[in-house]
């Protein structure tokens, strides 16, 4: 049975045992919780 997310979330794939792989996720976990802070503070859903 597959899951269901009823929130607009990122996938990014990642090779923990690569630096620069684990920078990208952490880079784009930052830039999605910016985002998701941003809507909420003006009252849109986040992008």
């Amino acid at each position: 049975m597959p899951h269901s997310i009823s929130l607009p979330l990122p996938l990014v794939l990642c090779d923990a045992r690569d630096k620069e792989s684990v920078k990208e996720v952490l880079l784009a976990l930052r830039e999605h919780a910016m985002r998701a802070l941003a809507a909420e503070m003006t009252g849109r859903r986040p992008v």
